[in-house]
């Protein structure tokens, strides 16, 4: 449909274009508002878990968040 590009762009969902969606009443909008809130208050390592990065798994996801401060610490420089 066109309505997420990418990742980070759940995060500007278009919920009144959604909400015209056959399956998607009021309560499923809200539902789903509260999620993707919800979301935004998990912490670091819970992120960089759910990336599915091979050999990194909970235990290494923790150790890593604990070692950084901001998912931006693990940008590439060139």
């Amino acid at each position: 449909m066109g309505l997420l590009k990418d990742i980070p762009g759940i995060y500007m969902l278009p919920f009144g274009t959604i909400q015209t969606m056959e399956g998607f009443g009021q309560k499923s909008i809200s539902n789903l508002q509260a999620a993707i809130e919800a979301s935004k208050q998990q912490p670091l390592h819970r992120l960089i878990f759910a990336l599915g990065i091979r050999y990194v798994g909970e235990t290494t996801a923790k150790t890593l968040a604990q070692a950084s401060s901001h998912l931006l610490d693990f940008q590439q420089n060139p």
